[in-house]
């Protein structure tokens, strides 16, 4: 099943709060390769990882507020997903026998206990989410780079395409991981909740 936030629905008048770390996806355009990444793997990582840490000094990190979400929805399994502007999400036919769904866009979620884990694909990133979890997912197919915020939870990362640095993560509380395909580097980090779980707390 397919849900959208610009598909009719009650839009509800929430808060926003400053962001502390926001998404990569603002400043990744700002390095682009120069030479065959294939050809320098060494030289890729030192780029990448320069290029990770200038994103979180001030002056590169995008300076935002978390957007009001614009939709609300609560999933068969039970689990709360609020949706900011233009953001899809499509749960499998069978679901939640088969807990796997598919994300392009902005939210937060809110996933309860469950036995079985929840598989959340988008373009970049494929993430097993293991029980009681509570994160924000930004991935927009049309960006270069996505970013999964974690209040709370345990989560394993991958690479949702080919790569040959393909290593999985584990984020936990008060963690993120950022992607970027176009240098093909995948990289966790803190990440300072605060914010982040304010702004969920006034969605109830």
């Amino acid at each position: 099943m397919l849900y959208a936030s610009n598909s009719p629905a009650i839009k509800k008048h929430l808060p926003a709060f400053p962001l502390a770390q926001t998404s990569v996806v603002c400043s990744m355009a700002l390095y682009q390769p120069t030479t065959r990444l294939i050809a320098f793997p060494a030289v890729l990582i030192t780029i990448a990882a320069g290029m990770f840490t200038s994103c979180s000094q001030p002056g590169f990190a995008y300076k935002g507020k978390i957007p009001r979400p614009v939709k609300n929805i609560t999933l068969n399994d039970s689990s709360s997903v609020w949706l900011q502007k233009d953001t899809r999400i499509t749960t499998a036919d069978a679901y939640p026998q088969k807990r796997e769904l598919e994300i392009d866009g902005d939210l937060f979620m809110d996933v309860p206990d469950n036995s079985t884990p929840l598989i959340i694909r988008t373009r970049l990133l494929k993430l097993t989410v293991n029980g009681k979890a509570a994160f924000r997912v930004i991935a927009f197919a049309k960006e270069d780079g996505e970013e999964v915020q974690v209040i709370n939870g345990h989560i394993l990362v991958d690479k949702n395409y080919e790569s040959p640095f393909n290593e999985q993560d584990t984020l936990r509380n008060n963690q993120m991981v950022m992607i970027n395909k176009t240098i093909d580097l995948m990289e966790k980090e803190k990440f300072d909740a605060t914010d982040l779980a304010a702004w969920r707390a006034a969605l109830k």
